[in-house]
């Protein structure tokens, strides 16, 4: 299968529409030919994707991986309006539809963890990796729901992996940061915050988990200057 590498991880989705569509085209060459072209274009706005993909599902000439593409784009459109239980069966009727499709079961996955079901996210953040082990984004993900299980050596194990395939992850840093801070080993925690932010200065929290850090060995000063800069980049926003 052609590899999908655009990270958009922090946002829930596994690949920029242009190259999900690219990848589908490849597979399904009749989708060359769109009808409602709208349902792909992540720039559209999103109650008119919605009309123009189920306008797709409709179509007597759409069935299975055309059909699963038009299920897999609306999900994406309802989760974005914030409709996630829709998004969820939508993403649902992607996989029966096309079941190798790894973009579908890694924002499946991830919005199952969002939604507190962490077994059923594990499940399909692991079938995305057997499916597309080269992307760092969804072994983040997995190490998120791990930690949110209280297993920091395994969310440790998925964040490394992560790092391992993407050196510049600084969202990997810092949320392994946090499983090390779980197992109460400050220092590699602290390590793995000062990367974070060494790659992205702009993210708040990562300033914030390295305060808490601080603040935790003792040294008040070092926590105080952390949480004033966590504060100015929030209020920035």
């Amino acid at each position: 299968m052609l590899g999908l590498r655009v990270d958009r991880a922090r946002t829930g989705v596994f690949a920029a529409c242009a190259g999900v569509l690219a990848w589908a085209i490849a597979a399904s060459p009749s989708l060359a030919q769109l009808t409602n072209p709208a349902c792909y274009d992540s720039k559209t706005e999103v109650d008119l994707r919605i009309l123009a993909c189920t306008a797709e599902i409709q179509l007597a000439n759409r069935t299975g991986p055309d059909l699963g593409l038009a299920y897999f784009d609306r999900a994406r459109a309802r989760e974005a309006k914030g409709d996630r239980l829709a998004a969820l069966q939508d993403y649902s009727e992607a996989i029966k539809l096309r079941p190798d499709f790894a973009p579908a079961f890694y924002d499946r996955g991830v919005l199952a963890s969002r939604l507190g079901r962490l077994d059923e996210a594990l499940a399909d953040l692991t079938r995305a990796i057997q499916l597309e082990p080269q992307y760092a984004p969804a072994y983040k993900a997995r190490g998120d729901v791990w930690a949110s299980k209280r297993n920091p050596d395994r969310a440790i194990e998925d964040f490394t992996q992560a790092i391992q395939l993407n050196p510049k992850f600084a969202a990997a840093y810092n949320d392994r940061g946090t499983a090390w801070g779980m197992k109460g080993d400050l220092d590699r925690a602290i390590a793995d915050f000062d990367r974070a932010i060494e790659l992205d200065p702009t993210d708040a929290s990562a300033y914030r988990n390295r305060g808490f850090a601080w603040a935790k060995k003792g040294d008040m000063a070092r926590s105080k200057r952390d949480y004033d800069s966590a504060k100015a980049l929030a209020q920035a926003r």
